[in-house]
């Protein structure tokens, strides 16, 4: 339990991203939320839409995540035959430190949208 008495979850904000590349909905793509100061990490999965809903690991199911600033990266590859991986995703969107996506969560609920570029470099 986190506190004395309290919930044995985090406080959340709802939060969605609806995630295109070259302006087409990105199914089964993997979006962290990684804290550029303060804040939880935060995942999901897009669906067929390219809409994913966040969630942290100690907070509820799709509930969201904590209040800050989240550099978002995304991550979608495809295993193949001789266990080797085919990333879809251009790397600069790999890295919390290259992507130039970013979130700024605050109370009550978020939405982003974001285009990615698959020739990005």
């Amino acid at each position: 339990m986190i506190g004395c008495g309290g919930s044995k979850y985090l406080s959340t904000n709802a939060t969605k991203i609806t995630l295109t590349m070259d302006g087409a909905p990105l199914e089964g793509a993997n979006i962290s939320l990684v804290p550029i100061a303060e804040g939880d990490l935060a995942y999901g999965t897009t669906d067929a839409d390219g809409v994913c809903i966040i969630q942290t690991l100690q907070g509820k199911a799709q509930a969201g995540t904590t209040l800050g600033d989240y550099a978002v990266t995304v991550r979608k590859s495809i295993g193949k035959a001789n266990m080797t991986v085919d990333e879809l995703v251009p790397a600069i969107y790999m890295d919390p430190e290259k992507t130039p996506l970013k979130a700024k969560i605050v109370s009550g609920k978020n939405t982003f949208s974001f285009d990615i570029d698959s020739k990005a470099k």
